[in-house]
């Protein structure tokens, strides 16, 4: 099974009205919902505060900083008539909001005291993509922006390092993907930008994904805009600024991370049911399948108190024990509990969790609820392990050019880089891949492609 049919039979999404376009339905944005909440509620113990601003603003404002709109003319979409009248000043769908902060910024940044001005909102995003697909590239899509203003470069560094730590804790720890965290290179970091942070993951099929972004601006921005505050000495100062982000490409992360052949792999915090309770009753005895639905009830009761969502299959359901299982397996619902007569007899709990499926246990009542954690944090281990025993595969350390032009290109070629854009561009115009992310060390090496001497070291590779 592919991703895209995992997503689909999962009912995370519906394809749109227009190409490229998504229905994302319950059962996908109960997961984005999650994402937000917990990356919400640690944004807010930094300071960060929550904004919605427009997203609609002129070309012409887009177009005062030409590194960045260079970057992003051939995804952007305009609006050139609004009814029957021709604009003069055309309007574009907001594909990110440097300048609209910017402009908020001109009007409310007056002196040292405000500082830092720390904002993020959860908003949707327009950008024209050639080859879409359903959660890793859509013509609109959702995500966080955060931008901040800081007094000087070492305080906007430092938060820049402190959201870096949120997005990599949360994929980590709870989406549980394993992520590699360094620079883009000079010819990929964002338009604009002094200094761009990447989290980047190695996927089963040996191709990169992009999971969140942290920029360092410094000036550049404000400078543009023309955003100044007073110092302690009353004169007029340039801020410092940064944006960070993530989107609704987490879902593909997680769900291309831990998917196998029968659907999705969910961890616990992310799911719609985190447990579904499945009793087995027996075909003619009635007053037998009440204790069964009386006792499933006790465990759904016990759940329920602990804070976990629970699903209690009734007693008059129309599919069939296996029906369930199936339905259960392909959303991702990541423990089942199996109770018929036998548990009931000897008050035992049956269980069965979604990414070991042949390994079905059984204790007892009471040692179920006092081992509960324990079994919720070993199968969190399980999965974290398993996809980084897989990512680790996929790498393979490349010295010279010559062999990385030969080598099957569903891998992470881990290479010492110049982190030059002449020589980036012969790279991806020879073997169409580009650097993800890279990292200084201490020693010099020479630079795989061209062979100058550099301390840089990097990872090369393919990318959704």
């Amino acid at each position: 099974m592919n991703f895209i049919k995992a997503c689909y039979q999962a009912k995370l999404f519906e394809y749109g009205p227009t190409k490229g376009t998504i229905f994302i339905t319950p059962n996908g944005f109960d997961i984005w919902q999650k994402i937000q909440k917990n990356l919400d509620y640690e944004f807010k113990q930094l300071g960060v505060e929550n904004v919605y601003f427009p997203s609609l603003f002129p070309y012409s404002m887009l177009a005062q900083e030409e590194e960045h709109i260079d970057g992003f003319k051939p995804e952007i979409f305009t609006i050139e008539q609004t009814g029957n009248k021709k604009l003069n000043d055309k309007l574009v769908l907001r594909p990110t909001s440097e300048v609209v902060f910017c402009s908020y910024f001109q009007k409310v940044l007056k002196s040292y005291r405000d500082l830092p001005l720390l904002l993020n909102q959860w908003v949707n995003v327009w950008r024209y993509e050639q080859n879409p697909n359903p959660f890793l590239r859509n013509m609109e899509f959702l995500w966080n922006e955060g931008h901040t203003l800081h007094l000087n470069e070492t305080k906007a560094t430092e938060f820049c390092h402190k959201i870096l730590n949120i997005y990599r804790n949360f994929l980590q720890k709870k989406l549980l993907i394993p992520v590699f965290v360094g620079y883009k290179s000079e010819l990929e970091k964002f338009a604009g930008a002094e200094k761009t942070w990447g989290l980047e993951t190695i996927l089963p099929d040996g191709q990169f994904l992009q999971l969140a972004t942290v920029h360092y601006f410094g000036q550049n921005f404000a400078e543009k805009f023309d955003v100044k505050f007073l110092n302690k000495e009353n004169k007029g100062t340039t801020p410092y600024q940064t944006s960070w982000g993530i989107s609704t490409r987490a879902i593909a992360g997680l769900v291309q991370t831990h998917f196998d052949n029968k659907g999705l792999i969910l961890p616990f915090l992310f799911a719609k049911y985190q447990i579904l309770i499945l009793p087995i009753y027996m075909k003619k005895a009635n007053e037998q399948n009440l204790k069964i639905t009386n006792y499933c009830k006790l465990l759904q009761k016990r759940l329920v108190k602990n804070n976990f969502k629970v699903k209690l299959i009734s007693e008059q359901y129309k599919k069939n024990f296996s029906y369930h299982c199936l339905q259960s397996e392909i959303i991702g619902t990541p423990m089942r509990l199996e109770i018929g007569k036998q548990e009931v007899l000897d008050e035992t709990v049956t269980f069965v969790f979604r990414h070991n499926l042949k390994q079905k246990r059984k204790l007892s009542f009471e040692q179920f609820f006092t081992n509960f954690n324990q079994l919720y944090q070993q199968m969190n281990k399980e999965l974290y392990d398993k996809a980084t025993k897989i990512q680790n595969l996929k790498i393979e350390k490349i010295i010279n050019f010559e062999k990385y032009l030969k080598l099957n290109k569903n891998k992470a070629f881990e290479v010492w880089f110049c982190n030059k854009k002449e020589c980036e561009k012969q790279i991806k115009q020879l073997t169409k891949t580009v650097s993800r992310i890279l990292w200084k060390t201490n020693k010099i090496n020479k630079c795989f492609k061209c062979q100058k001497k550099t301390k840089y070291q990097a990872f090369f590779g393919r990318s959704y």
